[in-house]
């Protein structure tokens, strides 16, 4: 099963290495591949050129509500990609640069905590 991380670089803190790591020792042949969009709003856009994945985990990551992230969750709604399940995370964080060390790494392990959950669930059903 192909799985795409996609993301951008505005998502922070950066965890889907993590997660790529705990998925790929949890369940087996599972293939991933981490794509970066460099802004939030090039998200859609990627996504609706993503082929050959059966699973795409969208990863959205923000300080606060704003017209670009409206714009972003908006698009998104309005994709559909025929047999590749699009999961989509949205989590509002505190910034990193406000965090200690140890508070991002703990947000990180947090993050991925949760995302694995979700993600196993979907493969498992």
């Amino acid at each position: 099963m192909k799985v795409a991380l996609l993301s951008s670089e505005e998502s922070q803190p950066d965890f889907l290495e993590m997660l790529k790591a705990k998925m790929e020792t949890k369940i087996a042949d599972l293939e991933f591949s981490i794509i970066k969009a460099r802004k939030n709003l090039d998200i859609p856009k990627k996504l609706s050129k993503i082929e050959g994945f059966d699973i795409v985990v969208v990863v959205i990551l923000y300080n606060a509500e704003s017209m670009e992230l409206k714009t972003v969750l908006e698009k998104l709604i309005d994709i559909d990609i025929e047999g590749i399940e699009i999961i989509k995370m949205l989590e509002k964080t505190e910034p990193v640069e406000d965090m200690s060390e140890k508070e991002a790494m703990q947000l990180k392990n947090e993050l991925t905590a949760k995302a694995e959950e979700i993600l196993t669930g979907e493969i498992l059903k």
